[in-house]
């Protein structure tokens, strides 16, 4: 389809830093590092979709815009205890959608990035 979105790239001003904390607050994404500097590629395979998803090195993290992406959980209370251990700060608890469209949580990772999870329980 022409017009999808192919690739999101979470910004962190320390790279080692930034690999940790989603090492820590996402265990199941394989984060590899990319072929060229100060870049990583989260492995998706298996995941909902092909989205291409790096974690790259940037100069510093820009005001928030309005755009959020979401992250399947599987279990939010405890994606939820693994984010805050690993330094980020719950922004919405656990709230459901209307309808049959599930559950979302939004939190701050510790360089300012707006993230969102989601779980359908």
């Amino acid at each position: 389809m022409n017009n999808s979105i192919v690739h999101l790239q979470i910004g962190v001003p320390n790279l080692p830093d930034g690999v940790k904390f989603y090492k820590l607050a996402f265990p199941e994404w394989k984060i590899e590092k990319a072929s060229f500097p100060d870049y990583y590629f989260v492995n998706n395979e298996g995941g909902r979709t092909n989205l291409s998803i790096g974690i790259g090195l940037v100069d510093e993290v820009q005001p928030r815009g309005n755009i959020i992406f979401y992250v399947d959980v599987g279990d939010i209370p405890a994606a939820m205890q693994r984010i805050t251990e690993a330094g980020g700060k719950i922004l919405i608890e656990k709230t459901p959608l209307s309808g049959e469209n599930g559950f979302i949580s939004r939190f701050e990772d510790p360089f300012g990035n707006l993230i969102g999870i989601w779980s359908e329980s």
